[in-house]
C-alpha cells in the first residue's frame, strides 16, 4: 500500500484491531452477471465498471468479453511484421488496438459495408460474437484474405497506407498526414482490393495509386467523407461507392490504361524538368502535379511522352473546369 505503508507484509492478525473492525465492516459491493445476460449489456456494464487508473479501452474489454477462436485469431494475426510497418504504432499493438483494426477489416469485408448499421463498435462486437469459436476452415479463410489484401495494399500505398495527403492552395507543396492512421482510409483501401486478385491489383498498382491520391486532392465529397462523421452510415457507404467505382474503372475497364498516363512517364517528366506547363510553377513534389495530355485525349491526343506535359493538379483541375480554355 501506498498510504498506510506500515501495514505492508502483515498478517491480518497482526494489524491494529481498529483496522481488523474496519475490514469486517465494510461492504463489498458486487454485480452479478449471468451467463445468459445479453452479450452487448455484458459489455456495456464492463465498460462502465472499468473506472481503474488505467482504463481499457473497448479492445481490451473485447479480449476479455469474446475469448474463443476469433480472439486467437486476431492475437496472431496482430503479431504480423507487415502490418506493423505500415500501420507503425507501438502504442496501438501494445493496447491491443491492431486487434480492433484486423476485426474492423473482418466485420466490414464480410458483412458487406452495405450492411453497416452504426455505431462501429457494437458492427465489430456483432462480427465477433456471431464468430466467436471459428471453424479452422473460416480461420483459414480469413487469414488468407487478410494477408493477401494487406500485401496488396503495401504494394500500391507502401509506407503512405492509410494516411491522407494534404493539398495546399495554388503553388504551395501538399504533404502527407504520416503520423496519424486515417481509419476511414484503412477500411477502404484494404477492403477494396478482397474480391481482386493480385495480379489485378498489381499490374495497376501505379494507377491505383495515383487514383487515390487525386480523391484526396479533388474529390471534396470523397474529402468529407474520410473526415467528417466517418462511422455515420450514408458517409461510411460514399467513400466505399466512390472507391469501389474507381477500382473497378481502373481494373475493370480494358481502355484505361490506354488513355491515362503512367507513374513511370510522370517521373520521367518531373526528373527531366519539375515545372508545371499550365502556371509556369516549379512543382515541389511529384505528389502534387499529374500528367495531361496536350492534345487532349477526346479529341484524338495519344497517350505517348510526345503528347505529355506535367502539370500541378491545382491547375489542371482549373483549366477542366474552364469551358473556353483551349
Amino acid at each position: 500500500m501506498k498510504v498506510l505503508k506500515e501495514l505492508n507484509r502483515k498478517q491480518f492478525s497482526d494489524i491494529d484491531k481498529e483496522y481488523q473492525n474496519k475490514i469486517r465492516k465494510t461492504t463489498l459491493h458486487t454485480i452479478i452477471i449471468k451467463k445468459e445476460s445479453n452479450d452487448d449489456v455484458k459489455f456495456e456494464i464492463f465498460e462502465r465498471l472499468n473506472t481503474g487508473s488505467v482504463k481499457l479501452n473497448e479492445d481490451e474489454i473485447r479480449n476479455t468479453v469474446y475469448r474463443g477462436k476469433y480472439i486467437n485469431l486476431l492475437s496472431e494475426l496482430e503479431e504480423n511484421e507487415t502490418f506493423h510497418q505500415l500501420v507503425k504504432k507501438d502504442n496501438f499493438k501494445n493496447r491491443m488496438i491492431y486487434r480492433g483494426m484486423i476485426l474492423r477489416f473482418f466485420a466490414l469485408s464480410e458483412k458487406s459495408y452495405l450492411n453497416y448499421v452504426p455505431s462501429m463498435k457494437q458492427f465489430c462486437n456483432k462480427e465477433l460474437r456471431d464468430n466467436r469459436n471459428l471453424s479452422e476452415e473460416k480461420i483459414k479463410e480469413y487469414k488468407n484474405r487478410f494477408l493477401d489484401c494487406l500485401d496488396m495494399v503495401k504494394v500500391v500505398f507502401g509506407e503512405n497506407s492509410f494516411r491522407r495527403y494534404i493539398p495546399m492552395n495554388d503553388n504551395e507543396s501538399g504533404y502527407w498526414s504520416t503520423s496519424r492512421i486515417n481509419m476511414a482510409l484503412f477500411d477502404i483501401q484494404l477492403c477494396g482490393f478482397v474480391n481482386y486478385t493480385k495480379n489485378d491489383v498489381l499490374r495497376n498498382a501505379d494507377f491505383i495509386r495515383e487514383s487515390m491520391l487525386d480523391l484526396m486532392k479533388n474529390n471534396q465529397t470523397f474529402i468529407d467523407s474520410i473526415l467528417i462523421q466517418t462511422s455515420d452510415r450514408n458517409v461510411l457507404k460514399t467513400r466505399f461507392k466512390i472507391w469501389l467505382e474507381k477500382l473497378e474503372e481502373i481494373i475493370g475497364d480494358v481502355n484505361y490504361q490506354s488513355r491515362t498516363f503512367s507513374f513511370q512517364t510522370k517521373k520521367e517528366l518531373f526528373d527531366k524538368n519539375p515545372v508545371c506547363s499550365i502556371s509556369g510553377q516549379r512543382i515541389l513534389s511529384i505528389d502534387d502535379c499529374e500528367v495531361d495530355h496536350i492534345i487532349p485525349y477526346s479529341k484524338g491526343g495519344k497517350t505517348e511522352l510526345l503528347n505529355a506535359q506535367l502539370v500541378l493538379r491545382y491547375f489542371n483541375r482549373a483549366k477542366n473546369n474552364n469551358e473556353s480554355y483551349i
